[in-house]
C-alpha cells in the first residue's frame, strides 16, 4: 500500500540517486563547471514539481536539463549585456566630465 498523498508516479530518493550521476554528466557538457550544481538542482526541482508521466526518465530529465541550461546561458548573456551597457554609460559620463573640466581649465588659464 502507498503512503498517504503519494501517487503512482512519485519520485523516490532512489530514483533521484539512480539518475543523478547520468544527469550531472549531461549537464557538465552543457554549462560551465561552476553552474552544474545549479542546473542539476533546477532540473530535480522541476521533476519533483511535475506530475507528468515519464518525468523521471532520462529523456524527460535530459530535455528539462537542456532547457535549464539554455536559461542559464541566456541569463548570463543578458547580465553581461547589462553590465557592458552600464560600463559604457559610466565611461561616457566620465569622458563628458573630463572634457568639461579640461575646457574650464583652458578657459580659466587664458584669463
Amino acid at each position: 500500500m502507498e503512503p498517504t498523498g503519494a501517487s503512482p508516479h512519485s519520485l523516490t530518493a532512489e530514483d533521484l540517486a539512480r539518475q543523478d550521476r547520468w544527469l550531472r554528466g549531461l549537464v557538465r557538457g552543457l554549462v560551465a563547471e561552476s553552474e552544474v550544481d545549479d542546473v542539476v538542482q533546477q532540473t530535480w526541482a522541476a521533476a519533483v514539481a511535475s506530475e507528468g508521466v515519464g518525468r523521471g526518465s532520462r529523456a524527460w530529465l535530459g530535455a528539462v536539463a537542456k532547457r535549464m541550461a539554455l536559461r542559464t546561458h541566456r541569463s548570463r548573456r543578458h547580465r553581461a549585456d547589462r553590465e557592458r551597457a552600464a560600463a559604457r554609460a559610466e565611461v561616457m559620463q566620465d569622458t563628458a566630465e573630463a572634457w568639461s573640466c579640461s575646457s574650464c581649465s583652458r578657459t580659466c588659464s587664458m584669463r
